[in-house]
């Protein structure tokens, strides 16, 4: 239930914050990038696992909680002129 909930939220943010980058990834999949980044970022197995500029927090509580999880600024609601 605690997947599906930070499932709903992460796709809210990725909606809502345009210049947000969500990635999602099975936990189990033998693959040496995804252990790589699992090792580097001490991910354990413990779901929901959410990596946010390197820091890894597990378990889900609410949007608003994610969301303080952010650096200031990473959340904008229009994407950076070039």
């Amino acid at each position: 239930m605690s997947c599906d909930k930070a499932g709903y939220a992460l796709s809210y943010l990725r909606d809502t914050y345009p210049s947000l980058r969500v990635y999602s990834f099975d936990y189990h999949l033998n693959l040496g990038a995804l252990k790589t980044f699992i090792d580097v970022n001490k991910v354990a197995p413990t779901f929901p696992s959410i990596v946010i500029n390197g820091k890894a927090t597990h378990g889900f509580t609410s949007l608003d909680d994610l969301e303080k999880d952010f650096p200031k600024g990473a959340l904008a609601t229009t994407t950076p002129k070039t």
